[in-house]
């Protein structure tokens, strides 16, 4: 985990960046751009419509129908995950067949998987880096202080329980002014959790009970 750590967090940053510009401004767009570049259901084949169109709007010399940077920005996405599918079946078998290659990919984050879902599973990666990141610093200092290792991942899970990193992850994914706003968002959530609790978890990708506790 530690050797692939680098390369995961990068395609993760490009994947998210990526992701930003496909739904920026999605509200809107029209009907037909709404419905090819929506992640979801058939998108693989959605999107090769829209490219297919765009090719011959620019052949007719016309205004491509679909956004080219929100196109561009669906294929980067779609490498990423093929990347990131093959680099988990290698993790699992030396001799990468093609049906493992499919299963990492279809593991992998990607368009087809529902908006909410898509931010889950790109949340749960983030948690696993950050974890992974806040483990290796903790051993150190662990090792340091103490002069042995007995117990330390038992110390570390006690200060970081896994929810904090989902959570992290999570809150990640959410547009910048939402984020900017979180700590008023949480005061607000902890003076009435019963009047705020539906309006935070609608914002802030369901993690209220987190806050709460």
């Amino acid at each position: 985990m530690a050797k692939q750590l680098p390369a995961l967090e990068r395609d993760l940053a490009a994947m998210e960046f990526s992701y930003k510009t496909l739904t920026k401004d999605a509200n809107k767009d029209g009907f037909l751009s709404r419905l090819a570049l929506q992640p979801g259901a058939e998108f693989g084949e959605r999107l090769e419509n829209a490219k297919r169109a765009n090719a011959g709007a620019i052949a007719l010399g016309h205004k491509p129908p679909f956004d080219p940077d929100k196109v561009a920005a669906a294929e980067n996405i779609n490498k990423i995950q093929a990347q990131m599918g093959m680099t988990f079946a290698s993790q699992i078998s030396p001799r990468e067949s093609f049906a493992g290659q499919q299963i990492g990919i279809k593991a992998s984050p990607g368009l087809a998987n529902s908006a909410k879902g898509f931010q889950r599973l790109i949340a749960g990666l983030k948690a696993a880096t950050h974890n992974s990141r806040d483990e290796q610093a903790f051993f150190q200092k662990y090792l340091a202080l103490n002069g042995h290792a007995l117990g330390w991942r038992q110390a570390f899970e006690a200060q970081n329980p896994s929810e904090k990193y989902i959570v992290r992850g999570l809150i990640g994914m959410l547009p910048e002014k939402l984020q900017d706003h979180l700590s008023e968002a949480v005061k607000q959530l902890r003076s009435d959790p019963k009047k705020y609790k539906s309006t935070f978890d609608k914002h802030y990708n369901d993690t209220s009970s987190f806050f709460l506790h």
